[in-house]
C-alpha cells in the first residue's frame, strides 16, 4: 500500500495473459483479515503497476510511503532490507476430516537480507536473501521465492524497490527487484501518488537515512502545513539568489561550503529548500545520456544528532553529487567541522558535494570557518533581509496564492484520509492572548471567540490552520538546532513562540511566500 486507496505490484500478477489481454477488476486485501476490496488498474509501465480502490473498503487507514534509493557505493555498513510477500513455497495444507476437502492458504514470509553495492546505480536490485528459505514444494526449476513478485523492499521505513522476480540457482537466494527511482521517473504514477497522498511522491537517499532528518510526513496539522520542508506553497521571487545558489552547486571543486544568512522568518530554510528540489528533481533523460552535468542530485538536511566521522565519508561516495543542508549552523559549528574533515580528501572523479549553511548571523564564526578550511569554504554569502522576500511580486497576488494552496493541500490531506487536529479551543485562546484581543494576518480576523474561524475543507487560510491546530513549528531547542519537522513536536501556540514575535507585516509575508 503506497498511499490510501494504491497498492503497488507486479504487472503479472494481476494479468498473468500480458499487457496485450484487458485488465479486468482484481481484488486486494489485507494479510491476516478477511477484508477485501474491488480494485483496477491505474497504471502500468513493464512490469509494475498501481491498482485502485475506495480506501474506505478496508478498515485501516494507510499513510502515504516514503520513497527511497541507494546512492552509496561505498557504504559505512550494508543497506539492510526486508521484502514481505506470500511465497508459493509457503503454501499450507489442511484437510477436513468431514469432507475430505483440501483447504490451501499462504503464510506470509519475510526476507531480510541487502542490495548488493553493484546494483546501486542499476536498472535492478539484486536482493540477496539472509534468511532461510521457506520451506515447502516448489515447482521444478522455480525458486522458493517464488510468489512474492510485488512485494515491496524497504529499507527502514523507505520503500526503495519492488520484487520483480525470484531467480533460481545460487542457492535460491536471490531476488530481482524494479528500483523505486525508475517508478518515479515516470510522471503519470506521480501524479496518480499525488492525487491519492495529498502530496508528490520524492526520493530520499536511503542508504544515507542516519545522516539526514527525516522528511515531514502529511498531517492536517499547522506544524506540518507550516513548515518549509512541506512546501504547501508555491516558491515565489529570490530569483537572483537561487540563481546564485543554482550556479554554486554546479561551480567547479569537489566539495564547496556556502552560507544564506538573515533575520528569522525571511525565508531562509525555504530557499535551502528550494534549492534542494531543484537540484534533486528525477531527469531520467540526463541519466540515460550519461549527461553528468545535468543528474539529480541527494539532498537533505542534516541530522543534528549525527557527527561520526566514518558515516560522513559515505558522502564521497555517491553516485550523484549531493547537498547538504545544515540549519541553524551558527549553533553546530563542531559538526561543521567534523563533516568538513571527512571530506577533506574528497577530490575528482569523485562527484560534488555541496554544503550550504543555514544561519541568522555570521557575525565571528564564518570568517573563522574560512581561514580553517580555505580549500573547502569559497567567499558565497547570500543575506536575506524582508525586502527579498516581496521584491518584483505583487504582494496581493501572492497573499492569495498562499490561501489557494494551504486550502488545496488541506482539502488533499482530507480527502486521502490522513488524519487531522484542526479544533483547540485552548490554542485559539493562547494565539489571542499573545496578540491581544484580536490577531489581523493579512485577510483574515481572529477574534477572541474564535467564532470567524472558516472551516478547514472551506478553504481556511494560514491563519486559520494555526489557530485550530494542537500543534505548531517545532521550535529551536536551547542552544541548538530544531527539531526535524515530521516529528511533529512542536510547542504549543503561545507568545513565547519566535515566530509569533514578528512584526505582523514580516508574518504575513512569510505565511504567503515561505
Amino acid at each position: 500500500m503506497v498511499a490510501p486507496g494504491l497498492v503497488l505490484t507486479a504487472l503479472h500478477v494481476v494479468a498473468p495473459a500480458g499487457r496485450g489481454q484487458a485488465f479486468g477488476p482484481c481484488r486486494v486485501g489485507l494479510i491476516g483479515t478477511p477484508a477485501r476490496a474491488e480494485a483496477e488498474v491505474a497504471w502500468c509501465l513493464e512490469d509494475a503497476a498501481l491498482l485502485r480502490f475506495r480506501p474506505t473498503d478496508l478498515p485501516r487507514e494507510f499513510a502515504p510511503v516514503r520513497w527511497g534509493e541507494l546512492v552509496c557505493v561505498s557504504p559505512s555498513q550494508p543497506a539492510r532490507c526486508v521484502a514481505v510477500g506470500l511465497p508459493v513455497a509457503a503454501e499450507r495444507r489442511q484437510r477436513d476430516g468431514a469432507t475430505d476437502a483440501v483447504r490451501r492458504w499462504r503464510e506470509p514470509e519475510a526476507v531480510e537480507g541487502h542490495i548488493n553495492v553493484v546494483d546501486t546505480g542499476g536498472r535492478l536490485y539484486s536482493l540477496q536473501a539472509d534468511t532461510a528459505v521457506p520451506t515447502g514444494e516448489p515447482e521444478p526449476g522455480t525458486s522458493p521465492w517464488a510468489g512474492m513478485s510485488g512485494a515491496g523492499v524497504f529499507h527502514e521505513d523507505l520503500l526503495v524497490a519492488m520484487v520483480q522476480q525470484a531467480v533460481p540457482g545460487r542457492g535460491n537466494a536471490r531476488l530481482e527487484a524494479v528500483p523505486a527511482r525508475r517508478l518515479l521517473d515516470d510522471r503519470g504514477f506521480c501524479d496518480i501518488v499525488e492525487q491519492a497522498g495529498g502530496t508528490r511522491p520524492q526520493l530520499e537517499p536511503a542508504d544515507l537515512h542516519a545522516l539526514f532528518e527525516s522528511a515531514p510526513q502529511p498531517v492536517a496539522a499547522a506544524s506540518y502545513l507550516l513548515a518549509a520542508r512541506s512546501e504547501t506553497v508555491e516558491f515565489t521571487g529570490m530569483d537572483t539568489e537561487m540563481q546564485l545558489l543554482s550556479d554554486w552547486c554546479r561551480g567547479p571543486g569537489a566539495v564547496d561550503v556556502a552560507v544564506v544568512r538573515g533575520p528569522g522568518g525571511v525565508g531562509k530554510t525555504r530557499l535551502a529548500v528550494e534549492l534542494a528540489r531543484r537540484m534533486s528533481d528525477r531527469r531520467p533523460q540526463a541519466e540515460a545520456t550519461a549527461d553528468t552535468a545535468n543528474f539529480p542530485w541527494s539532498a537533505g538536511f542534516l541530522d543534528p544528532d549525527t557527527t561520526p566521522r566514518q558515516a560522513y565519508r559515505m558522502l564521497c561516495h555517491l553516485i550523484r553529487p549531493a547537498l547538504i543542508v545544515i540549519d541553524y549552523a551558527e549553533y553546530r559549528l563542531d559538526q561543521v567541522a567534523v563533516l568538513l574533515e571527512a571530506l577533506a580528501n574528497h577530490r575528482a572523479p569523485g562527484h560534488r558535494v555541496r554544503v550550504l549553511l543555514v544561519a541568522r548571523s555570521t557575525q565571528g564564526w564564518w570568517p573563522k570557518l574560512r581561514a580553517r578550511y580555505p580549500a573547502a569554504v569559497g567567499n558565497t554569502e547570500i543575506v536575506l533581509t524582508p525586502d527579498n522576500l516581496m521584491r518584483q511580486v505583487d504582494e496581493d497576488r501572492v497573499r492569495e496564492q498562499a490561501r489557494i494552496a494551504f486550502a488545496r493541500r488541506i482539502a488533499a490531506l482530507q480527502w486521502s484520509g490522513v488524519s487531522d487536529d484542526w479544533l483547540c479551543s485552548r490554542l485559539v485562546k493562547s494565539v489571542v492572548h499573545g496578540f491581544g484581543r484580536r490577531l489581523q494576518t493579512g485577510r483574515l480576523d481572529v477574534h477572541k471567540n474564535g467564532s470567524h474561524l472558516p472551516t478547514p475543507g472551506n478553504g481556511a487560510s494560514v491563519a486559520a490552520a494555526c489557530a485550530r491546530s494542537q500543534r505548531f513549528c517545532p521550535v529551536p531547542r536551547a542552544g541548538g538546532s530544531r527539531r526535524p519537522a515530521g516529528h511533529h513536536r512542536g510547542a504549543a501556540l503561545s507568545r513565547e513562540h519566535p515566530d509569533w514575535a514578528l512584526p505582523p507585516e514580516l508574518l504575513s509575508k512569510r505565511c504567503s511566500v515561505t
